[in-house]
């Protein structure tokens, strides 16, 4: 695989830990632990935000790829990660039909 771009030319994971009962809630930071691949994170208000990486295969396929390696713990625990994706022409991709954040459910 070739080395990961960074420039703006990738999407950027908007994303927040939110507790169980409050899905589409207040965002707050996961445990002091985490962290992601590419590095590049950084607080956004309430958020974070998480570049993605461009990465080429040997076979010349290609993706955008972002690892978030979170504590399970806090308001992940309970409930889950909610995100965005913020696309390199300042749209938003958002669950659709309902315009949301997207929602991934972490507790056991």
């Amino acid at each position: 695989m070739s080395p990961p771009d960074y420039q703006g030319d990738c999407p950027v994971l908007h994303w927040g830990c939110v507790g169980e009962h409050n899905p589409n809630g207040t965002w707050t930071a996961p445990l002091p632990e985490w962290h992601t691949n590419p590095a590049e994170s950084h607080a956004a208000g309430g958020a974070w935000e998480t570049n993605f990486a461009h990465v080429t295969a040997a076979d010349g396929s290609s993706a955008y790829v972002a690892l978030m390696m979170l504590p399970l713990g806090g308001e992940i625990e309970t409930g889950g990660l909610s995100f965005v994706v913020k696309m390199p022409d300042g749209q938003w991709l958002r669950a659709a039909p309902w315009n949301a954040n997207f929602f991934l459910h972490t507790s056991a």
